[in-house]
């Protein structure tokens, strides 16, 4: 697949215009650039009924953090979309920063009332989880949210925890999250209380589900702990085995 392949895909995407879902999935390129991203933009922004959008790459090695920007750009003005996923592996020039830059383009969406963001295997640090907590707590509207965070090798206490205090407990509108952590093998017992703590403040939270599998240095303990603080919450599922 080159650029020229992906820009028919996308010229072929403006004869629908009453397309209410769509899901566009990449894998392997090194011809593919950040002008297929804005081809595939321009003519999904045309797409006024779309309420559905899911889309993958997969080691793409030449898309960068503005053609990610610029799909963000073209998806804001689609009024009517109220779910997003994204899924994001192996693409090396992609950096936590084109990631925040994506969100904080979405964010102008009303309508968006659903994420789902999967980065496994990523190389996100501590540093960019931080600043993508603060583009996340600007989707005011968010009622679900999924994200896959499995396989950071990098990540810590620290990262997460801003993350839960930064933007988790600042979505109001939250019903459902999902945060997939497995193998993480630098989270402790300490994140733990910090995300209770700030899953707690959540009015409308009605459903948890938190993957914790091969986390080993996170008990059984802090588990039961983590899931008494939430019994308020109509269901609260954690799994973690086995712990390595």
């Amino acid at each position: 697949m080159s650029d020229k392949g992906l820009k028919s895909i996308a010229e072929g995407l403006k004869g629908f215009n009453s397309l209410k879902s769509t899901s566009l999935h990449f894998r392997q390129s090194e011809q593919i650039t950040n002008q297929s991203l804005k081809c595939i933009g321009e003519s999904l922004s045309g797409l006024n009924s779309l309420q559905y959008f899911s889309f993958m790459i997969e080691s793409f090695q030449k898309i960068t953090d503005e053609g990610l920007e610029m799909l963000g750009e073209d998806l804001r003005r689609l009024n009517l979309l109220k779910f997003i996923k994204l899924k994001i592996s192996c693409c090396n020039a992609l950096t936590d920063l084109g990631l925040c830059n994506f969100i904080e383009k979405i964010s102008g969406i009303s309508d968006l009332t659903s994420l789902n963001l999967d980065l496994s295997s990523s190389k996100m640090t501590d540093e960019g989880l931080s600043n993508l907590s603060g583009s996340l707590k600007k989707l005011c509207s968010l009622q679900d949210l999924n994200l896959d965070f499995s396989d950071f090798e990098y990540i810590t206490d620290k990262g997460l925890n801003a993350l839960s205090q930064n933007s988790f407990q600042i979505l109001s509108s939250l019903k459902i999250i999902r945060l997939n952590l497995k193998s993480n093998l630098n989270i402790t017992n300490g994140f733990l209380e910090t995300l209770s703590q700030s899953l707690q403040k959540l009015s409308s939270l009605q459903t948890v589900y938190l993957t914790l599998k091969s986390c080993k240095n996170i008990t059984e303990e802090a588990e039961k702990t983590f899931k008494r603080d939430l019994r308020h919450i109509c269901f609260v599922s954690v799994f973690h085995y086995p712990r390595s």
